[in-house]
């Protein structure tokens, strides 16, 4: 009622001489093969680029004379009132009617975990059933979770090189290569390279405090037993994402790794450069494939791809944009791939 109370208001007031409830949407968006929002030359991140909005249809308000002299019901000065997810629902068949049911306990404001999965965006079960054929994971925060280890080696490096860069400064850039983290935080670039050096050797020293988050050992199982193409795709060098999933990949399972030294570009996440790269090395169209992320570096890097893209929730970043596909636990994603690869 809140909403339609706001555009009942705008349109009383005189300065609007209608109003109409829509969604926000911060993407590339196109019209007729042509870009609408943005420039391709030019790759903005998502959130600096201009919002298109959607009408749902829920409700309109608008003057009598605009209905009997226009024939409209949006008029010439419209006011936008913009929805979330759960208001903005239309129910046109029975899935749809599911989906409200779960949602009739959903707090937009604090992302529940505790209740069945539920998909917004385009990767609805009819628009993906049958179509994935390549599922990509990131790594850290999705596969395992390497806080503990993170935090004990930065600061162990930032101890030898007397940096003052707090581990909750560095934790919000995890998810893009290591060099381009140290350039965001100020460090010079002489010292990189050895920054990075007595970084990996921190990491291997506090390699045992990581941990498989629970899970995924089933999901890695259900891989294996499918007939999906497998990448992973991770920001982490190749020598430590290596000796972490030997520890986790199950033996017979085949998969592409991809790491910021292996892209010819030596562009990393948000650019979609490494997805591609693995869809070459596999064989694999992008639009046949999903990327399951943690981080907004992920999710980027996933539309800019053209993959389907799957937040982890159960990992290191809660969503920028409340209207992604996502799970809270590896269990859940497992059960939505049985469905969408069936």
């Amino acid at each position: 009622m809140e909403k339609i109370s706001e555009a009942i208001s705008a349109v009383a007031s005189g300065n609007h001489d209608s109003a109409f409830a829509a969604t926000k949407h911060e993407t590339y968006a196109w019209y007729k093969d042509k870009p609408l929002n943005f420039d391709p030359s030019v790759m903005a991140q998502t959130q600096l680029l201009s919002p298109v909005y959607l009408e749902t249809s829920g409700f309109y308000v608008f003057r009598r004379s605009l209905f009997v002299e226009h024939s409209r019901r949006v008029g010439f000065s419209p006011k936008i009132i913009e929805l979330g997810i759960k208001e903005s629902i239309d129910i046109d068949n029975p899935s749809d009617f599911a989906l409200a049911q779960h949602m009739l306990n959903y707090n937009e404001e604090i992302l529940p975990l505790d209740v069945p999965p539920f998909l917004f965006g385009t990767l609805g079960k009819s628009s993906a059933h049958g179509q994935i054929k390549h599922v990509s994971f990131d790594l850290d925060g999705v596969l395992v979770d390497t806080i503990p280890v993170m935090k004990e080696a930065w600061e162990s490096v930032c101890r030898s090189f007397s940096l003052t860069v707090k581990f909750d400064e560095y934790k919000k850039l995890i998810g893009i290569p290591f060099k381009d983290i140290l350039q965001r935080l100020g460090v010079v670039p002489e010292i990189w390279d050895d920054v990075q050096k007595s970084y990996v050797e921190m990491s291997c020293l506090y390699s045992g405090y990581m941990r498989r988050f629970d899970g995924v050992s089933e999901l890695l199982n259900f891989v294996l037993k499918s007939d999906l193409s497998v990448s992973v795709v991770t920001s982490k060098p190749r020598e430590r994402a290596t000796a972490v999933l030997k520890q986790i990949m199950p033996a017979s399972l085949k998969y592409c790794l991809v790491c910021p030294e292996d892209v010819p570009s030596g562009r990393g996440k948000p650019s979609p450069d490494p997805l591609l790269f693995a869809c070459c090395q596999l064989g694999v169209d992008p639009s046949t494939s999903v990327y399951i992320g943690d981080m907004d570096v992920d999710r980027e890097a996933a539309s800019r791809a053209k993959f389907y893209f799957v937040h982890a929730c159960w990992g290191y970043e809660q969503l920028s944009e409340s209207n992604e596909i996502w799970f809270s636990t590896p269990l859940e994603l497992k059960d939505y791939l049985e469905e969408v690869v069936s």
